[in-house]
């Protein structure tokens, strides 16, 4: 008798174990898998579970319609993780239709694509590779002598990593449209040709325009100082430091790498990336980008709207948490792609979504943060 109770107990035991498993794997401890992160709890982290638990309620429900995924890293620690099936796109394919998302899966991230293009420009810099930030980008591309007059003679690669090179170029209408000024970039038999072709309307330095010709210039400016292709270079430097072994890169057909929104990435490796700009450059140890660059490129450049603003290649996003301005450095990409790198909370948060090319949506993902994740911190 005294076994079969004992037998009882551990099959309970096991039984309740494995639902414990299932429920926590579920909703919020990430698995622990890989040695690329420590791992932790909420709780233990000092945030409220059950504030962000109403997140994922809030997705499961359709309030935040079409979620991928879902990343909290807290100091230095990942404590939340949870993926989401959703309708899904691949640049250069279109629509996909219904995807499972999961630790392994490779996602668009779009425009986030050229935070990591600015980071490797502030390496390339540091290696010697390129003069200086203040460099003239004709200095590059003599062979496109023709188009250098004016201001745009004067573009330097700080002006490119701010966008503030006063050039024509509209990316305020959608991606979907065939006019938009990167669609158009995309298409073109030469990218920089067609960049650097464009009318320039403004005094460089004084007005902030999305562009990325400025980004797709940039890549051209690494490949011409260094003979890399943006792809190796970004490889060579930034990814296999930081342990990034799973990734695409779409090309043009020209087979060159779209520098402003070709990356396809794991949500885990955007987490790795949002760590090193956590930690001004360093990573495990490691000074990936120099410290100096690194906080640099963070700080206000250009205040694109009121609570809005630009670094190199990164934006500065200014809200009010519990009646506090919180300031996170934002790299976002179309469709929801989300990294929120927050040094007051010490926190990174990845978000990836199949909101690609909507406009007019009365919420957006940055709102699963604002309202859900921030407010959840108790200590």
């Amino acid at each position: 008798m005294i076994y079969l109770k004992i037998f009882l107990f551990l099959l309970f035991a096991f039984s309740f174990k494995s639902l414990a498993q299932k429920y926590y794997s579920n909703n919020s401890v990430p698995v622990e898998s890989g040695k690329d992160f420590t791992f932790s709890t909420l709780s233990e982290q000092g945030l409220d579970e059950e504030m962000v638990m109403s997140a994922v309620d809030s997705i499961n429900n359709g309030v935040y319609s079409n979620i991928h995924s879902l990343l909290i890293l807290k100091n230095n620690r990942l404590v939340f993780e949870k993926y989401f099936d959703g309708e899904d796109a691949i640049i250069g394919i279109g629509w996909v239709g219904v995807r499972q998302h999961d630790i392994d899966s490779l996602h668009d991230i779009r425009s986030v694509t050229k935070s990591i293009v600015g980071a490797a420009v502030l390496i390339a810099v540091a290696n010697g590779q390129i003069e200086s930030l203040d460099e003239p980008i004709y200095n590059y591309f003599p062979e496109f002598e023709k188009f250098k007059s004016g201001f745009k003679g004067e573009i330097t690669i700080k002006h490119l990593l701010t966008m503030s090179d006063g050039l024509e170029w509209d990316e305020n209408i959608s991606y979907a449209d065939t006019t938009n000024s990167e669609r158009r970039l995309n298409n073109s038999e030469d990218a920089i040709e067609y960049y650097l072709s464009r009318q320039s309307l403004h005094k460089l330095g004084t007005v902030f325009n999305y562009s990325g010709g400025c980004t797709q210039t940039l890549a051209a400016i690494i490949k011409k100082s260094g003979g890399l292709e943006i792809d190796e270079f970004v490889n060579q430097n930034i990814f296999q430091p930081l342990g990034i072994t799973t990734f695409e890169w779409v090309k043009r057909k020209d087979g060159i790498p779209i520098a402003a929104s070709g990356l396809r990435m794991r949500s885990r490796d955007l987490l790795k990336f949002g760590l090193l700009y956590l930690n001004n450059g360093n990573y495990n140890g490691v000074q990936i980008i120099p410290e100096l660059s690194a906080m640099e490129a963070q700080n206000l450049q250009f205040q694109a709207e009121p609570d809005y603003g630009y670094g190199f290649q990164i934006w500065i996003a200014t809200d009010v948490i519990n009646g506090e301005p919180v300031t996170s450095v934002e790299a976002n990409g179309n469709g929801g792609q989300v990294i929120a790198i927050n040094k007051k909370y010490n926190m990174v948060i990845v978000i990836t979504a199949g909101h690609y090319n909507k406009r007019d949506m009365n919420w957006w993902p940055s709102d699963i943060y604002l309202k859900h994740i921030y407010p959840a911190i108790v200590k």
